[in-house]
């Protein structure tokens, strides 16, 4: 009499050519839908993450300024080093924190840094109506409102806005 457990077991092993061409058609379609959608996740959380750093900075340098009782400037940096404001409104390299001593709104030798933020290499579309803002000691705007729009696509923009009196709103 045969053997038919050893038939058995030569044909049940591994995958037929026709089940490994399913599988690689169904992957390639679950990849193709998928990675738009992961591209689209990444710029969103890029421009979150950008406008959530400002933010974060923008509440630092006001909270500073009432703390030390003195005028505290955030403004756009020149370069990725962080070591001079541009004098632009260029934020697209990042911007720094400083106290602003003599209240020109620029960093100078002696003044003290408190931060400095390089988004250099997030990719997002950073625009602002003015190059700086410097808070009071009573955590006022000192200069006109300052508008930023932060983005990526037109589908994908925050737009954040330093008012007179030194309020800080997301829109």
């Amino acid at each position: 009499m045969k053997d038919l457990t050893a038939s058995k077991h030569r044909f049940t092993d591994g995958f037929t050519l026709v089940e490994l061409l399913v599988a690689m058609v169904i992957i390639s379609i679950l990849l193709a839908t998928g990675i738009p959608a992961l591209t689209n996740f990444n710029n969103s959380v890029s421009v979150r993450a950008t406008s959530d750093q400002l933010l974060t900075s923008l509440g630092f340098a006001r909270t500073e300024a009432v703390s030390e009782v003195t005028e505290i400037t955030i403004c756009a940096t020149a370069n990725a080093n962080g070591d001079t404001c541009g004098g632009s409104d260029n934020w697209n390299n990042g911007w720094i924190v400083f106290v602003d001593a003599n209240a020109d709104g620029l960093l100078d030798a002696g003044e003290e840094l408190k931060n400095f933020v390089d988004i250099s290499r997030h990719g997002v579309a950073f625009t602002a109506t003015a190059g700086s803002i410097t808070f009071d000691s009573k955590g006022e705007n000192l200069g006109n409102a300052v508008d930023f729009t932060l983005s990526i696509t037109d589908a994908l923009t925050r737009n954040i806005t330093v008012s007179e009196v030194g309020y800080v709103s997301l829109k």
